[in-house]
């Protein structure tokens, strides 16, 4: 079974929009995302291989466990 998260938030949260290349606060600029293996085998695949080839070109292998 899944696991399920609840979470409560502001109203706004949900109009909110980043403009990155705009944006002089910078509070994004260290985020990560981990994806796990079966993710990232996904992302391979993707079609048209040019594009797959270009998303997994922009992920960087993660020395965690």
């Amino acid at each position: 079974m899944p696991k399920t998260y609840q979470y409560f938030q502001p109203e706004y949260v949900k109009e909110f929009k980043c403009n990155g290349q705009a944006c002089g606060a910078h509070c994004c600029r260290r985020w990560s995302v981990i994806i796990d293996a079966q993710t990232f085998k996904k992302y391979q695949h993707i079609k048209p291989k040019g594009i797959a080839q270009k998303i997994v070109k922009q992920i960087k292998k993660w020395g965690g466990r």
